[in-house]
């Protein structure tokens, strides 16, 4: 959309006064002549739909008249049966040489009747023909020879193979002392009036008259070569119509997609739809050339008008256009812009006022940057002191949540030293006797592979139990003493050696998978050992009825951390609760199968060791939990 300045506005009241007009009248003009033109065309094509449905009658008549001039033959009518023809003897009796030269003088004398026959009133059968290839022929089943037998009949359009036209035959019955001797038909070939139709007489060179049958076939175009039957099917609006047996005019696209004005009427004696059209554009040419000469003056007006309009506009126009740019140089941002106007009138006290105005707007400018200045600095200060409030404000609270929650596991731990240090002392003493004492019951041989091995299990995992109390009381603390290098894929290994032992978890299936290269980390050992068996456990609780759990251990060389992933396809991890993982005392166990300590006690031994852990989880399709290590944990340095 043009700007609403003070020239398009002139161009506007211009448009309005010279070319609306204009254009109101050019569309009345060419509305009158274009309807004028219709009735004109429309009076054409009915006049030429008359001559073309006189010439089909004409030369239907002309199949009548031969089938009248063939059946009022003395030599056929002399025949009591015409089945006699075919001997051609008796005495009395014509020859049937006589006859057939008699049949030969009706075709030649009519120029639209290609062959006449005579047919046996009760076989059908061809006993005598102007066409020798008809001879001997039945045509009991055919139309024309039924109606034949009643009296005079017109069959409807009827597609021979082998012929380059369609063929339409006309029949009658032969009666001879009031008795039915044979049907006569005449065969016409639609060859003539193709070319009748094809020749564009008429008062417009574009016009086209054709002739459908029942099914929308053109029958006034040749067929197709080696005197193939198929021939072109219309499918136009005007085609439509009179297979609908209407009669009237409009205008539609033909099968080339041009627009057209076409008259039809169906013809009921022949069965056939006639169609005479008009090129659309060709018809409507006068108008096109009346629409070119009103365009070229309204294009001259409109020129005039224009060069009115820039005239003007010098003399008015440009002084405001110019402020205006001024005003826009304003706005983005340069007060130094001003507008020099000659002259006394009103165009000059506008430029003035907007001098004036460009001036207090710089003195506001200023002034208003400098309050914001002084505000943005003092605004910048305060909230930087927020800030570091805030940080402070969460270390505390954060601090104290953690002694809160160290206190607690402190608190616990202490107790379940006193009631388990002493159990596990015991068992590892009987343990420790145990191993003679079955040495004696086996004749002081050496014990089995398998008992050596429990025992040993058996030791590693009191001493165990004995350091996850431990840790439990000095969890918070880092003793240096303990770090010592650790081989992950080892420690793996050692950690999943405890669940295959034992019928508690025989429905569990453990798949290790590690890299070829997996650098040895400094770490507290048993503590590391604690974290992979936690999880391991969680693994295994997540799926009851057993399952397949994977374990892998990768090295990240660039950034120096090695990783231990476990996954299994249990329960998943619910949506809410996901906050409170690591939290101590959380449990969605029952309470005789966790106390809600693992997952925290791991969480803050990676913590210790510089790493991460790290979970992800879909309800109902599993769990993967991630510990990220680094080679070299931060409390390393103070060994």
């Amino acid at each position: 959309m043009l700007p609403r300045t003070l020239r398009n506005r002139l161009l506007m009241a211009l448009t309005i006064l010279v070319v609306i007009p204009l254009a109101i009248t050019m569309t009345v003009t060419l509305s009158i002549s274009r309807r004028a033109l219709l009735e004109h065309g429309i009076m054409e094509l009915q006049t030429n739909l008359e001559f073309w449905a006189s010439k089909v009658d004409g030369w239907i008549d002309q199949g009548e008249e031969a089938v009248q001039l063939a059946t009022h033959i003395e030599e056929v009518r002399k025949f009591p049966t015409l089945s006699d023809l075919s001997s051609g003897s008796g005495e009395g009796q014509p020859s049937l040489e006589e006859a057939s030269i008699e049949l030969q003088n009706i075709v030649t004398a009519l120029a639209y009747v290609r062959s006449i026959s005579v047919l046996h009133p009760v076989t059908g059968r061809v006993t005598l023909s102007t066409d020798a290839a008809l001879k001997g022929r039945i045509r009991g089943d055919e139309d024309y020879f039924q109606e034949g037998l009643k009296g005079t009949f017109v069959s409807p359009v009827i597609y021979s193979v082998g012929r380059e036209s369609p063929v339409l035959i006309t029949s009658g019955p032969v009666v001879s002392n009031g008795e039915l001797v044979a049907v006569m038909s005449a065969e016409m070939e639609l060859s003539d009036l193709q070319r009748v139709f094809k020749d564009r007489n008429g008062l417009w060179p574009s016009r086209k008259a054709y002739l459908v049958d029942a099914y929308g076939f053109d029958i006034t175009v040749p067929g197709g070569k080696s005197g193939s039957p198929m021939r072109t099917i219309y499918e136009n609006d005007g085609v439509k119509q009179v297979l609908k047996r209407q009669a009237g005019h409009s205008t539609y696209l033909d099968n080339d997609g041009n627009m057209v004005l076409g008259a039809y009427r169906w013809l009921d004696e022949v069965d056939l739809g006639l169609i005479v059209e008009i090129d659309y554009a060709s018809l409507m040419l006068p108008i096109r050339q009346v629409r070119v000469i009103v365009f070229l003056t309204g294009v001259f007006i409109v020129a005039l008008s224009v060069a009115s309009a820039i005239i003007i506009s010098r003399r008015l126009v440009n002084p405001v256009q110019r402020i205006a740019e001024a005003a826009k140089v304003l706005r983005e941002g340069d007060y130094t812009q001003r507008v020099q106007v000659e002259g006394s009138d009103e165009v000059q006290q506008l430029a003035l006022a907007f001098n004036a105005m460009t001036d207090s707007v710089e003195r506001s400018r200023e002034d208003l940057e400098r309050r914001i200045g002084e505000r943005t600095k003092e605004l910048t200060q305060a909230n930087k002191m927020l800030k570091n409030e805030i940080a402070e404000r969460i270390q505390a609270e954060e601090a104290m949540r953690r002694n809160t929650e160290l206190a607690s596991v402190g608190r616990m731990a202490s107790g379940i030293a006193h009631e388990i240090n002493n159990p596990l002392a015991t068992i590892s003493a009987c343990v420790e006797v145990l191993a003679p004492l079955l040495e004696e019951k086996f004749s002081g041989e050496p014990l089995p592979d398998k008992i050596r091995e429990y025992l040993g299990l058996m030791g590693e995992e009191i001493h165990h139990a004995s350091g996850i109390i431990h840790q439990l009381l000095d969890f918070t603390r880092t003793n240096p003493d303990d770090v010592s290098s650790v081989g992950i894929e080892n420690l793996v290994r050692s950690a999943v050696k405890v669940f295959k032992v034992g019928k508690r978890y025989e429905k569990h299936v453990f798949k290790l998978s590690s890299d070829q290269e997996i650098p040895p980390i400094l770490a507290e050992k048993e503590r590391l050992r604690q974290v992979v068996v936690n999880l391991l456990s969680n693994a295994c609780d997540s799926m009851p009825d057993g399952g397949e759990i994977s374990i892998s251990c990768e090295s990240h060389i660039e950034s120096r951390k090695v990783v231990i992933s476990v996954s299994d396809n249990g329960f998943g991890i619910n949506e809410d609760i996901r906050e409170k993982i690591f939290s101590p005392f959380f449990t969605t166990k029952l309470e005789e199968k966790g106390t809600g300590l693992g997952l925290f006690i791991s969480h803050s031994i990676v913590n210790k060791h510089g790493g991460e852990i790290i979970f992800d989880s879909k309800e109902g399709s599993g769990t993967t939990f991630t510990v990220i290590l680094p080679v070299q944990p931060p409390f390393a340095e103070e060994i």
